[in-house]
């Protein structure tokens, strides 16, 4: 059964695989890794939840098709991954502001939509607890 990766899903694969291809790719000591070895240990060392979630074979195609499509994501230096991440966390937490602000103001739509995006930007935070709130504060009980 094929499973279909959500958005946030193809957000968080996508992610994963610009903070840790690099760290794979090339030479290892006495071994070559390949972009096929690449997206192996990525599948399986990295993105075992997602492989849960959704199946080996969707997640293996994602990732390869991700590398495919940004095949700079493999030489990229840690310094510049550690940057990246940094500013992906930064506006995920500036959204979250934005979405919490709303929500204290009665904006449910705005602040589930702000929500919907921080997911995209920065899948790594627990944006369900926040959808949580929002679900609580529009239930008709």
């Amino acid at each position: 059964m094929v499973h279909t990766i959500e958005p946030a899903g193809c957000a968080l694969i996508g992610i994963v695989t610009e903070d840790f291809a690099a760290d794979y790719y090339g030479e290892r000591g006495p071994y070559f890794f390949d972009v096929g070895s690449v997206v192996l240990c990525l599948v399986e060392i990295n993105l075992h939840t997602a492989v849960a979630r959704y199946g080996f074979a969707p997640v293996w195609t994602e990732v390869t098709d991700y590398l495919k499509q940004h095949p700079q994501v493999l030489t990229r230096s840690a310094a510049d991954r550690r940057a990246r991440a940094e500013l992906r966390r930064e506006e995920g937490d500036r959204i979250r502001q934005a979405a919490m602000q709303a929500y204290r103001a009665a904006d449910y739509d705005r602040a589930a939509h702000l929500i919907d995006y921080g997911e995209l930007i920065e899948p790594r935070h627990n944006w369900q607890h926040d959808r949580d709130k929002i679900t609580a504060a529009t239930a008709p009980f």
